[in-house]
């Protein structure tokens, strides 16, 4: 019997703290709610992170509210949301999406059955268009 797997770092993720979580999420069967909750992740930090989701079958909640930093483009999320057929539950609520990221992600949503349907309230998109 497997038992779930719960990690902590802190609000900042480290260098380190995120190749660790991007190590595990390669490699562990026993994670199944990522919380990353107010983590302000960069597009770097979401793209190492995603990168790994993409082949994480056993992860099937993911929080990733608040992360104002990230998700400008959500080319690498969106390839996440085409690709896993893993995650059930997302939750986007709160975070600065642009334009682009928008259409990304909502194509990947067309493709991803698997999803219930996705929280995203609060998003903040840009007031003028990107040129």
């Amino acid at each position: 019997d497997k038992s779930d797997l719960l990690l902590h770092f802190t609000k900042n993720l480290a260098e380190e703290s995120k190749d660790t979580l991007a190590y595990i999420l390669k490699h562990t069967e026993l994670l199944k709610t990522l919380d990353l909750d107010k983590y302000r992740l960069s597009d770097n930090d979401i793209e190492t992170i995603f990168e790994a989701l993409q082949t994480n079958t056993t992860v099937s909640q993911l929080f990733i509210d608040c992360n104002y930093k990230g998700l400008e483009n959500g080319d690498v999320f969106g390839r996440v949301l085409r690709d896993n057929r893993g995650l059930v539950e997302i939750d986007l609520n709160g975070n600065r999406i642009g334009v682009e990221g928008a259409k990304n992600i909502g194509e990947a949503l067309k493709s991803n059955k698997t999803l219930k349907p996705v929280s995203y309230t609060h998003l903040t998109l840009p007031t003028t268009p990107y040129v």
